[in-house]
């Protein structure tokens, strides 16, 4: 059984792992979109606001737009502007 602070540790561990692969995910989609990871976001976020006003919890969002790439593979998505990426 772990402690707690062990408990933590790996938690923290899984997180931050998570967090890498979620960047990575946001690189590939920027570069499929000839644009950087700012410029991205950006985007996102300016959809997001002009078709439903806003969201509250926009990392979440993120992290839909990065699960929502990987399931339709790195090789489908090329050219794909991200709000072909999600369905709002």
């Amino acid at each position: 059984m772990l402690h707690r602070k062990e408990a933590r540790s790996l938690l923290y561990f899984v997180y931050t792992l998570l967090e890498e692969i979620y960047w990575e995910v946001l690189s590939d989609i920027s570069q499929c979109n000839h644009c950087s990871i700012n410029a991205l976001l950006s985007y996102i976020d300016r959809e997001i606001h002009l078709r439903h006003g806003g969201v509250k919890n926009f990392s979440g969002l993120i992290r839909v737009v990065c699960v929502m790439h990987l399931m339709r593979g790195d090789r489908s998505v090329r050219g794909v502007l991200p709000e072909q990426m999600w369905v709002g």
